[in-house]
Protein backbone atom coordinates (compact mmCIF):
# COMPACT_ATOMS: atom_id res chain seq x y z
CA UNK A 1 0.00 0.00 0.00
CA UNK A 2 1.72 3.24 -1.37
CA UNK A 3 -0.33 5.44 0.13
CA UNK A 4 0.62 4.01 3.76
CA UNK A 5 3.95 3.22 3.43
CA UNK A 6 3.05 -0.27 4.89
CA UNK A 7 3.19 -3.68 3.71
CA UNK A 8 -0.94 -5.01 3.03
CA UNK A 9 0.29 -8.65 2.67
CA UNK A 10 2.69 -11.40 2.17
CA UNK A 11 2.94 -14.47 0.93
CA UNK A 12 5.55 -17.89 0.91
CA UNK A 13 6.26 -20.20 -1.39
CA UNK A 14 7.33 -23.54 -2.12
CA UNK A 15 10.35 -22.21 -4.75
CA UNK A 16 12.54 -19.04 -4.75
CA UNK A 17 11.21 -16.01 -6.61
CA UNK A 18 13.19 -16.02 -9.73
CA UNK A 19 10.86 -13.43 -11.94
CA UNK A 20 9.09 -9.37 -11.73
CA UNK A 21 6.00 -9.81 -10.57
CA UNK A 22 3.04 -8.32 -12.69
CA UNK A 23 -0.16 -7.24 -11.79
CA UNK A 24 -3.19 -7.22 -14.45
CA UNK A 25 -7.04 -7.51 -13.60
CA UNK A 26 -6.41 -7.54 -9.56
CA UNK A 27 -4.18 -10.33 -10.22
CA UNK A 28 -0.41 -10.50 -9.53
CA UNK A 29 2.07 -13.41 -11.15
CA UNK A 30 4.76 -14.28 -11.12
CA UNK A 31 7.14 -17.52 -11.30
CA UNK A 32 9.25 -19.17 -9.17
CA UNK A 33 12.78 -21.57 -9.32
CA UNK A 34 11.01 -24.53 -8.82
CA UNK A 35 8.82 -24.25 -12.01
CA UNK A 36 5.53 -22.77 -10.40
CA UNK A 37 3.50 -20.26 -12.14
CA UNK A 38 1.05 -18.25 -8.89
CA UNK A 39 -1.69 -15.80 -9.66
CA UNK A 40 -2.59 -14.53 -6.19
CA UNK A 41 -5.39 -11.91 -5.95
CA UNK A 42 -3.81 -8.35 -5.44
CA UNK A 43 -5.47 -7.26 -2.78
CA UNK A 44 -5.51 -10.11 -0.57
CA UNK A 45 -2.03 -12.12 -1.37
CA UNK A 46 -4.33 -15.51 -1.44
CA UNK A 47 -3.56 -17.67 -4.41
CA UNK A 48 -6.33 -17.89 -6.39
CA UNK A 49 -4.42 -20.49 -8.68
CA UNK A 50 -0.54 -22.34 -9.52
CA UNK A 51 0.61 -24.04 -12.37
CA UNK A 52 3.34 -26.51 -12.21
CA UNK A 53 5.85 -25.85 -15.27
CA UNK A 54 8.92 -28.07 -16.28
CA UNK A 55 11.67 -25.92 -15.43
CA UNK A 56 12.61 -22.85 -13.71
CA UNK A 57 10.96 -19.76 -14.23
CA UNK A 58 13.77 -17.04 -14.71
CA UNK A 59 12.04 -13.75 -16.84
CA UNK A 60 9.43 -11.51 -15.66
CA UNK A 61 6.17 -12.58 -17.53
CA UNK A 62 4.74 -10.70 -19.78
CA UNK A 63 0.56 -10.63 -20.02
CA UNK A 64 -1.31 -10.82 -23.76
CA UNK A 65 -4.76 -9.23 -23.25
CA UNK A 66 -7.91 -9.65 -26.11
CA UNK A 67 -9.13 -6.53 -28.08
CA UNK A 68 -10.86 -5.54 -24.43
CA UNK A 69 -7.91 -5.46 -22.59
CA UNK A 70 -8.47 -8.32 -20.42
CA UNK A 71 -5.71 -10.54 -19.47
CA UNK A 72 -5.60 -13.88 -21.79
CA UNK A 73 -2.24 -15.07 -21.70
CA UNK A 74 1.16 -15.49 -19.78
CA UNK A 75 4.43 -15.24 -21.63
CA UNK A 76 7.60 -16.70 -19.98
CA UNK A 77 10.93 -17.88 -20.30
CA UNK A 78 12.93 -20.48 -18.71
CA UNK A 79 16.23 -21.22 -17.72
CA UNK A 80 16.93 -24.15 -20.52
CA UNK A 81 16.11 -21.09 -22.86
CA UNK A 82 12.68 -22.16 -23.87
CA UNK A 83 9.51 -19.26 -24.38
CA UNK A 84 6.26 -20.30 -23.30
CA UNK A 85 2.81 -19.46 -23.55
CA UNK A 86 0.13 -20.16 -21.05
CA UNK A 87 -3.58 -19.60 -21.86
CA UNK A 88 -4.99 -17.99 -19.15
CA UNK A 89 -8.62 -19.20 -19.33
CA UNK A 90 -7.02 -22.81 -19.39
CA UNK A 91 -4.05 -22.33 -17.49
CA UNK A 92 -2.54 -24.51 -20.12
CA UNK A 93 0.50 -24.35 -21.86
CA UNK A 94 -0.46 -22.96 -25.40
CA UNK A 95 2.96 -23.41 -26.87
CA UNK A 96 6.67 -23.38 -26.03
CA UNK A 97 9.58 -22.99 -27.95
CA UNK A 98 13.23 -22.98 -27.72
CA UNK A 99 14.28 -20.53 -30.27
CA UNK A 100 18.41 -20.29 -29.30
CA UNK A 101 20.42 -24.14 -29.93
CA UNK A 102 23.54 -23.87 -28.13
CA UNK A 103 22.81 -25.65 -24.71
CA UNK A 104 23.92 -22.72 -22.25
CA UNK A 105 20.75 -20.85 -23.89
CA UNK A 106 18.52 -19.13 -20.53
CA UNK A 107 16.02 -17.28 -20.96
CA UNK A 108 16.53 -14.10 -18.15
CA UNK A 109 15.29 -10.62 -19.42
CA UNK A 110 11.77 -9.21 -19.85
CA UNK A 111 10.13 -10.06 -23.05
CA UNK A 112 8.19 -8.14 -24.78
CA UNK A 113 4.97 -7.60 -26.58
CA UNK A 114 4.18 -5.75 -29.09
CA UNK A 115 1.45 -5.89 -32.22
CA UNK A 116 1.48 -9.52 -31.78
CA UNK A 117 4.94 -10.27 -31.98
CA UNK A 118 6.83 -10.89 -28.90
CA UNK A 119 10.56 -9.69 -28.59
CA UNK A 120 13.03 -12.18 -26.50
CA UNK A 121 16.25 -11.45 -25.03
CA UNK A 122 18.29 -14.40 -25.42
CA UNK A 123 21.08 -15.07 -22.88
CA UNK A 124 23.47 -18.17 -21.27
CA UNK A 125 24.86 -19.58 -18.77
CA UNK A 126 28.32 -20.03 -20.29
CA UNK A 127 30.22 -18.36 -17.72
CA UNK A 128 28.88 -20.92 -15.43
CA UNK A 129 30.17 -23.73 -17.90
CA UNK A 130 33.31 -21.47 -18.44
CA UNK A 131 34.27 -22.93 -14.79
CA UNK A 132 35.60 -25.91 -16.25
CA UNK A 133 38.71 -25.66 -17.75
CA UNK A 134 37.33 -28.79 -20.05
CA UNK A 135 34.46 -26.67 -21.32
CA UNK A 136 34.88 -25.27 -24.97
CA UNK A 137 34.53 -22.12 -23.94
CA UNK A 138 33.24 -19.22 -25.72
CA UNK A 139 30.54 -19.77 -28.21
CA UNK A 140 27.43 -18.03 -27.74
CA UNK A 141 26.83 -14.84 -29.54
CA UNK A 142 23.61 -13.58 -27.82
CA UNK A 143 20.42 -13.28 -29.18
CA UNK A 144 16.97 -11.34 -29.78
CA UNK A 145 14.22 -13.02 -31.39
CA UNK A 146 10.88 -12.05 -32.68
CA UNK A 147 8.09 -15.02 -32.00
CA UNK A 148 4.72 -14.58 -33.77
CA UNK A 149 2.98 -14.49 -30.70
CA UNK A 150 -0.27 -16.77 -31.30
CA UNK A 151 2.04 -19.96 -32.46
CA UNK A 152 5.46 -19.32 -31.33
CA UNK A 153 6.73 -19.46 -34.70
CA UNK A 154 9.83 -17.33 -35.23
CA UNK A 155 10.06 -14.41 -37.06
CA UNK A 156 12.81 -13.38 -37.27
CA UNK A 157 16.37 -13.70 -35.31
CA UNK A 158 19.63 -11.85 -34.90
CA UNK A 159 22.63 -12.09 -32.75
CA UNK A 160 24.21 -9.80 -30.82
CA UNK A 161 27.88 -11.14 -31.90
CA UNK A 162 27.63 -11.17 -36.37
CA UNK A 163 30.64 -13.32 -36.32
CA UNK A 164 30.69 -17.18 -36.04
CA UNK A 165 32.57 -18.17 -32.88
CA UNK A 166 35.93 -20.15 -33.59
CA UNK A 167 38.40 -21.88 -31.64
CA UNK A 168 41.48 -19.05 -31.14
CA UNK A 169 43.66 -20.49 -28.83
CA UNK A 170 43.58 -23.60 -26.21
CA UNK A 171 44.48 -24.23 -22.77
CA UNK A 172 46.57 -26.48 -21.23
CA UNK A 173 43.90 -28.64 -20.60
Amino acid sequence: DLSGGKIKWTRQTQGQICSTAFAADRVVYFGSGDGRLYALDAATGCIRWRVQTAQEIRSALVIGADASGAATRLYFGDITGAVHALDLASRKIRWTIRPEAHAQATITGTLRLFEGRLYVPISSLEVVAAIDPKYACCTFRGAVVALDAETGRIIWKTYTVDETPRVRGTNRD
